[in-house]
């Protein structure tokens, strides 16, 4: 992967201007600054390579040691990799959980631990995130309700909340565990989806002390996270055909989601008419993620898949395209600096997914971690990007849960 060098601001320029004033070799400057792990992204879109800025046989070592190799000080001093190898002062994925038997689809995490949903075995489980503590919080096995296909999850302060596609059921369970058998935040539906019966959950997000999901037809919805009270709607979108809601974020204000066709929609947090936010440049929704007032969306289509943006009051015009050229972009994530994005690979073949990054002040992309197989759903806190593996498009490969240091 080749990443775009970061400036080193005021700081770095005083003590370039010291080394040059000392007449220090440039090998002691790039030492003093800890450069040595980016190089500026190529025009092409951004690819790992050798971002060396030195032989690293050499065996170049600064203060804090050789920033090649040292996944406490990985590319610069204090850089650490997590767990993580640091590679030519590139830091590595880590697996948290991996193995054939796991197909997760959805992250969730706080402080502590990654949570996840995986539909194919029906289980929903946690990890700590250095990897330790690995727990089946609850399963179709352990459950005394009915359990079908656990496609999304979503957290508040002390609970874990995961949406049935299949049955419309939304489960509630303590992040400590409630014996295997979860509360019923939403009963499931007499039928359930795959009967024709009434709709499951697309997707599900919290903001106190509600929860909010977009049903898998053409509706919006809260609850009381508590439990008490009733579903109350909140929107209704009459879509084309085949077009259903999707991905839901939610602000202090409004409620917003994608749709099959490409639009972006919000409603205030009591409902009401949906606006339209704006329209993509294609009719393939893949994620949705809110940061500094402005939505970011990927378009999953391969090839030609798109990430996009649009400012929540950008009054329905078309999203501007960030990047081009991906296959079948899915979940995203922004910091207050960065957008994060997986990309399930071209043509979805075994192992040919991707986490990709780019600053949101100038979205030229990289690749993060490459050899992914099949990556949906990523989450980010102050030192981490965090993704799950599906492998269902990779025969023989395994599901994972996985991290790595932000660089």
């Amino acid at each position: 992967m080749v990443r775009e060098r970061r400036g080193p601001g005021s700081m770095g320029r005083a003590v370039r201007a010291a080394c040059a004033a000392a007449l220090l070799a440039l090998a002691a400057c790039e030492a003093v600054l800890g450069l040595g792990g980016l190089t500026n992204a190529p025009a092409d879109g951004g690819v790992r390579a050798d971002a060396s800025h030195r032989d690293a046989s050499r065996g170049d070592a600064g203060p804090c040691g050789d920033t090649h190799t040292s996944s406490k000080n990985c590319g610069r001093c204090g850089h650490d990799c997590l767990g993580g190898a640091c590679v030519n002062g590139e830091c590595q994925p880590v697996t948290l959980v991996g193995d054939a038997g796991i197909t997760p689809s959805a992250i969730a995490i706080d402080d502590a631990s990654v949570y996840w949903a995986d539909p194919e075995n029906v289980v929903v489980g946690k990890v700590d995130k250095d990897g330790s503590n690995v727990v089946t919080l609850f399963s179709q096995g352990s459950a005394t309700v009915d359990v079908e296909d656990p496609e999304s999850i979503a957290l508040d302060d002390t609970s874990v909340y995961v949406g049935d596609y299949t049955n419309g059921a939304i489960f509630l369970c303590s992040k400590t565990g409630c014996e295997g058998n979860p509360s019923l935040l939403v009963p499931p539906s007499d039928a359930g989806t795959d009967a024709g019966g009434p709709p499951g959950v697309a997707d599900l997000t919290t903001r106190a002390p509600f929860v909010y999901w977009t049903d898998t037809e053409t509706s919006v919805w809260r609850i009381l996270s508590g439990g008490m009270g009733q579903p109350e709607h909140l929107a209704t979108y009459a879509p084309d055909s085949g077009s259903v809601p999707g991905n839901i974020v939610v602000d202090a204000t409004w409620v917003y989601w994608n749709n099959g066709d490409g639009t972006v929609q919000q409603v205030p947090l009591d409902g009401g008419s949906p606006l339209l936010v704006t329209t993509a440049s294609q009719m393939q929704s893949g994620g949705l993620c809110l940061s500094n007032a402005v939505l970011y969306l990927t378009q999953a289509v391969s090839p030609g898949g798109t990430v996009e943006s649009a400012p929540i009051n950008s009054g329905g015009g078309q999203s501007t395209i960030l990047v081009g050229g991906q296959h079948s972009p899915d979940g995203i994530a922004a910091d207050d600096t960065n957008l994060y994005w997986v990309d399930e690979g071209a043509a979805l073949t075994a192992n040919g997914g991707a986490l990709m990054m780019c600053p949101l002040s100038n979205c030229v992309p990289v690749v993060l971690a490459s050899g992914q197989a099949g990556p949906t759903a990523l989450a980010v806190d102050a030192n981490a990007v965090y993704w799950v593996n599906t492998a269902s498009y990779s025969p023989g490969s395994a599901g994972s849960v996985m991290k790595i240091a932000k660089p």
